[in-house]
């Protein structure tokens, strides 16, 4: 077995397919999001590229920061009770 697998923490330097791992999504969606300036750029390493583990945790936390969050359908159906009580009855939906 070689020594990266036997790791019990992510490394710090990840090529692309290891960084989208570790983000839990694919390298095709890691690679559309860096393109997209959503994750950071890759740091150049000789004739490799690599991302480092704290850039990609900023990244992340930066797009859960600006999230909006998601309505369930409990959320949903209850907004729409409310919006249907408070409407007049003339009023067409």
């Amino acid at each position: 077995m070689k020594l990266a697998y036997q790791i019990a923490y992510p490394p710090r330097a990840m090529r692309a397919e290891a960084a989208a791992a570790y983000l839990s999504m694919s390298k095709a969606m890691f690679l559309r999001l860096v393109e997209d300036g959503l994750m950071p750029q890759p740091t150049p390493v000789r004739s490799m590229v690599t991302w480092d583990r704290n850039d990609l945790d900023d990244a992340y936390q930066a797009i859960k920061d600006h999230a909006l969050p998601a309505e369930n359908s409990f959320d949903k159906n209850q907004r729409e009770r409310k919006n249907a009580k408070t409407r007049k009855p003339t009023e067409k939906v």
